[in-house]
């Protein structure tokens, strides 16, 4: 038992094109040209000149002017390398002072700076000291005298 109808080539469902009733309407298409010369020979000089424009002698082929660009374009590309040559220069000098820098704070001190150093702050806590006493002194108390 066979349903439906028999399939001997392959189903084609027309596409429906919706067209929106707003829509301004389809523009007409304007004919084709005539072709004047339907041969190869027609065909193939269609687009062209009836002769040949005359040469330019100072382009000659154009590889002057071809040379003269590409030395413009480096050299403009030369300028710009140079703008971030000496930017990288300056960073880097920078880097290497602060590099320096880093260096001569991190280096231990010598036996002789290091006994200057505590030295110096045991004189300004006797200093310190002294004038505390003193300032205790001008106002009618005697340090000395609370110790005992």
């Amino acid at each position: 038992m066979i349903y439906g109808s028999p399939v001997t080539f392959p189903m084609e469902i027309p596409a429906e094109v919706y067209r929106s009733p707003n829509a301004p309407p389809d523009p007409e298409l304007r004919d084709l040209p005539q072709i004047t010369d339907a041969q190869t020979t027609g065909l193939r000089l269609q687009a062209t000149l009836a002769k040949a424009l005359p040469g330019i002698k100072e382009a000659g082929s154009m590889t002057n002017v071809r040379r003269m660009e590409a030395e413009q374009y480096a050299a403009e590309i030369g300028r710009s390398f140079d703008i971030s040559r000496r930017q990288q220069k300056i960073s880097q000098a920078i880097a290497r002072a602060k590099g320096r820098q880093a260096e001569t704070a991190a280096q231990p001190r010598t036996n002789e700076a290091t006994r200057a150093g505590s030295s110096r702050s045991r004189y300004n806590a006797r200093r310190a000291k002294g004038r505390s006493f003193n300032a205790a002194y001008n106002y009618g108390y005697d340090p000395n005298e609370s110790m005992r």
